[in-house]
């Protein structure tokens, strides 16, 4: 299994227009109106103006504004799941990213994805990928009845490893659909060990159900979130080093957001993939050649 950090694009364009104005220096701008503009991260979120204002950034005066949310542009980039970039039947992205090993794509709801990674403006990898299911429809009511299912979560290898490259992803849905698309990072993966003992996963859900003055039961979908349980095996022979750069690696990583990919390399599992942070770590070892690590993931929204 792996654990990925993830790393911060730079010069992200899109495809996607966004739904406000961009914030102007000049504008005189009264109370009540929304305009767009980039954080320090590099994000463009939405600000609401509680007071008329002029030349005052939104980002430095929370005063004046108040943040709403990403705009839907950019909220694929904003570190959240249930935040969507949405268009209709293609998104299409571009950034540079440093020293990254893995590209990440979260809450999606499309077909294909394409990947094109360019150093120095010259294709050095460009896969396309289906994320139809195979398997799914292969009985004969299903096939004729059932609709397609499609991958949610993808994770995949960006070749080489540079101090700059650039991905450009397209992700592709049918036309009149809407692709969609929750959270987009590239990352730095981690090798953990093996996950052969055994992993628990269950769904964290925030969702509203109460009884109405009617006395019906109402019901809110709200998001939800995967925490996931993992026992894991680290072979340290012949001095026991591996699991010495394991803990300390996990030490480096507390409170820190990661894509947990808990495959092993046979394997490639959606059940396994998890966006979350670690809230307990436990190491054991029977004899020499082998420690077991307990991991307690909490899931991220």
């Amino acid at each position: 299994m792996r654990i990925i950090k993830p790393i911060k694009p730079q010069n992200i364009e899109t495809n996607v227009a966004s739904e406000y104005e961009l914030w102007a220096p000049e504008e005189a701008i009264p109370a009540g109106q929304y305009r767009r503009a980039l954080d320090r991260n590099g994000i463009e979120r939405v600000y609401y103006a509680k007071a008329n204002n002029t030349n005052k950034n939104p980002v430095d005066n929370v005063a004046i504004w108040s943040e709403v949310k990403p705009t839907v542009s950019y909220a694929m980039f904003d570190g959240y799941v249930d935040t969507l970039t949405q268009n209709e039947e293609l998104i299409h992205v571009k950034f540079l990213v440093s020293k990254a090993s893995y590209l990440c794509l979260f809450g999606l709801e499309a077909e294909d994805v394409q990947i094109i990674t360019r150093k120095d403006g010259v294709i050095i990898g460009n896969d396309a990928l289906s994320l139809l299911i195979k398997g799914e429809r292969d009985s004969p009511l299903a096939f004729c009845f059932g609709e397609n299912e499609f991958r949610r979560t993808l994770i995949h290898p960006i070749p080489g490893l540079y101090k700059s490259v650039e991905l450009e992803i397209f992700i592709k849905t049918s036309p009149g659909y809407t692709a969609k698309c929750g959270f987009c990072t590239p990352g730095w993966a981690i090798p953990i060990g093996i996950t052969e003992w055994g992993f628990n996963v269950s769904i964290d859900d925030y969702s509203g159900n109460y009884v109405n003055d009617f006395g019906e039961n109402a019901f809110e979908r709200r998001p939800w979130s995967k925490p996931m349980d993992l026992d894991i095996i680290i072979p340290t022979l012949p001095d026991g080093r591996e699991a010495d750069r394991v803990y300390r690696q996990l030490t480096d990583l507390r409170s820190t957001p990661l894509v947990i990919d808990a495959n092993n390399e046979s394997t490639d599992r959606e059940l396994l993939i998890t966006l979350g942070y670690y809230a307990k770590v436990a190491m054991s070892s029977v004899y020499v050649g082998e420690t077991r690590l307990s991991l307690e993931i909490k899931g991220i929204i």
